[in-house]
């Protein structure tokens, strides 16, 4: 549906898909709920790429017509007159029919014969399988645009019944590679009008897959049972679509039902926007379902229960964290008294636990963490990559989604404390960030002495990702052999769970198998460890209350107490009184950047980018050092 038009009168695909997975979301759909905002970076990362591919795909037409007047219903007249005058290729057609509604990536009619073409990210791989089994049935992972893809065919088919259509994806192939540097920068003068089609020689890019679908769509169309949804019950593809369209437009709430479903719908909110008064069509439905109040407490529910395992509570109605059974998890003498690591039971169980009201020590540490930490060597060097990974390579040579590494932020700690800050971005200036990035990492004062840091293996892997392409471009880059070299003798340390240094260690093990504290909830991700460690130590307080100076930070007061008085997430913090962009995740990192790359920045709009990206990278490693910190302060208390 297009963006330039926020009416929803209109029924679409995302509105039937939507159904087909719960049909009382779509009552929230209708007014309008606010809906979280935790996916949004993931959202515009998919639509940078959709928007990129839809520019590639459509310089294979280059007589293409654009239909764009401003509103939908324009839109929808435009379409029909341009399909009066005979032979022609659409860009965005509409079509309405019964207030449905269909957007086109690309329509191509030739009298009554007409090629549909939709557009989706995920890379295909035709010498590998198609898309369906040998019976016409669509695979699970390729189902849910195949389902979109039907609705728009059907919406086209009921306003023009004569047609004779065939039904095309058109979709990133897996292993093809880009035949043009600086693709994403073509495409991009495209968009804008600046570059001509044919002058541009990008017909001649292969990295777009057509498979058609057509008998795979006509089985969903056709076939009774076709779809898998609550309000199936034997049911045509028509009829079910029907039905639920009728919800959508009385705002009709189709009758609740819970389950681990509930888990990510997009209705349920943030908890402080729910104390703040929004209203949350998940908090709705639960307490219409169970006799709790979730407004008021908002309760643990089992679903949010580290790792997996919790969907047997959730089908047996058990729903709470606190109702789970006593003798369905482990004591905490049980968990105490067993050395080696946690496993993800024995978090549950300490969730459980303090969901019943039993707090427990305020931390756990498992010995091995200490024995790890007392291995590492000085200097400590934690680093970390911001990447993006983009459907249209930017290098000659690469596939889609070809990890690009464009900043990296370190600390280096020395034994007596002290520590140095090291950065580097790319400027978006034509070089290509991932050579340019070692180069820059070999610069970092005795980085090749001591311990690297990481949070989870992504640095390794992405050098070892680097390397490879060095080695297949030896003969272009004139350092590559001393590049490959120093990256080899990087990636081939050991991880500190072995007795044999030098290490790159990843912190991420470290926490996931050896720490605990009580105020950790359902994630083990670096903001909400960091967040949970600052709030139980006394020593980061100290240290963080005081002023914090950078070339990205002036002055900033790390520690700061919420109203409960533990410590607010310093990436909230980050984000406060800021007059640039705020990050607040890679993934929004991944979309930045992208911008930098592709859109017509002024330059204070790309200074501002850039700060952001900046402070964003230095606040992950400042955060790996923290954690480290307060752990060297309970090793000197505790380990001998």
């Amino acid at each position: 549906m297009p963006d330039k038009d926020t009416d929803r009168t209109y029924f679409t695909k995302h509105h039937f898909r939507t159904g087909l997975e719960c049909p009382t979301r779509l009552y929230y759909n209708a007014r309008e709920y606010p809906e979280n905002r935790e996916a949004l970076p993931s959202i515009a990362h998919y639509r940078y790429n959709k928007k990129q591919l839809t520019a590639l795909a459509r310089c294979q037409f280059p007589k293409g017509l654009q239909i764009d007047s401003g509103s939908i219903e324009r839109d929808f007249e435009e379409t029909r007159k341009k399909l009066k005058k005979g032979n022609t290729v659409l860009f965005d057609p509409v079509f309405i029919h019964n207030r449905l509604l269909a957007n086109i990536p690309i329509l191509e009619k030739k009298g009554d014969k007409v090629n549909v073409y939709h557009i989706q990210t995920k890379t295909f791989r035709r010498q590998k399988s198609d898309l369906s089994n040998s019976a016409g049935e669509i695979y699970s992972k390729w189902r849910k645009y195949a389902i979109d893809f039907a609705f728009q065919i059907y919406v086209i088919s009921r306003c023009y019944p004569g047609w004779e259509i065939r039904s095309f994806f058109l979709l990133p192939a897996k292993y093809a590679l880009a035949k043009m540097d600086k693709l994403h920068e073509v495409i991009g003068k495209i968009q804008s009008g600046e570059s001509s089609i044919r002058r541009s020689g990008i017909k001649k890019e292969e990295i777009i897959e057509p498979v058609e679908v057509t008998d795979e769509i006509g089985k969903i169309l056709n076939d009774r049972d076709s779809l898998d949804s609550v309000i199936a019950k034997g049911r045509t593809f028509e009829e079910q679509l029907i039905e639920m369209a009728g919800y959508f437009f009385r705002e009709e709430k189709y009758p609740v039902t819970i389950g681990n479903k509930c888990k990510n719908c997009e209705f349920r909110i943030e908890r402080e926007r729910v104390q703040k008064g929004e209203s949350s069509g998940f908090v709705e439905c639960w307490n219409e379902s169970l006799d709790i109040n979730l407004d008021n407490s908002f309760k643990p529910l089992v679903f949010n229960l580290i790792g997996p395992g919790t969907k047997h509570w959730v089908e047996r109605g058990i729903y709470l964290q606190e109702q789970v059974p006593d003798g369905e998890f482990y004591t905490l003498d049980t968990i105490s008294n067993v050395q080696g690591k946690f496993n993800e039971k024995q978090r549950q169980s300490l969730q459980i636990m303090q969901a019943k009201g039993n707090r427990g020590p305020e931390e756990l540490v498992k010995p091995n963490l200490y024995r790890e930490l007392n291995r590492w060597e000085f200097p400590i060097h934690f680093l970390d990559f911001e990447a993006g990974n983009y459907v249209i390579p930017i290098r000659k040579g690469r596939r889609p989604y070809h990890l690009l590494v464009f900043q990296y932020s370190c600390h280096s700690l020395t034994e007596e404390g002290h520590w140095n800050h090291y950065q580097w971005i790319d400027g978006a200036d034509g070089t290509y960030p991932n050579y340019e990035l070692v180069r820059s990492l070999k610069k970092i004062p005795d980085i090749e002495q001591g311990t690297i840091v990481q949070y989870s293996n992504f640095e390794r892997n992405a050098l070892r990702g680097i390397r490879k392409e060095l080695l297949a471009e030896a003969d272009q880059v004139k350092d590559a052999g001393e590049l490959t070299e120093w990256i080899l003798q990087i990636i081939n340390r050991h991880d500190s769970s072995n007795p044999t240094g030098p290490y790159l260690s990843d912190l991420s093990r470290l926490v996931k198998n050896y720490y605990y504290n009580a105020e950790m909830e359902d994630s083990l991700s670096i903001k909400d460890v960091l967040q949970s460690i600052m709030s139980v130590s006394p020593q980061l307080k100290e240290i963080y209350s005081r002023p914090y100076n950078s070339e990205n930070y002036n002055a900033a007061i790390w520690w700061q107490a919420d109203p409960e008085g533990a410590a607010k997430s310093p990436y909230r913090l980050m984000l406060e009184d800021r007059e640039d962009e705020g990050i607040r995740r890679g993934t929004e990192a991944m979309v930045v950047y992208a911008q930098m790359l592709s859109e017509d920045l002024t330059v204070e709009e790309k200074q501002s980018l850039h700060k952001a990206l900046l402070r964003y990278c230095e606040l992950d490693t400042l955060a790996m050092v923290m954690i480290y910190q307060h752990w060297h302060y309970l090793m000197e208390e505790n380990w001998n």
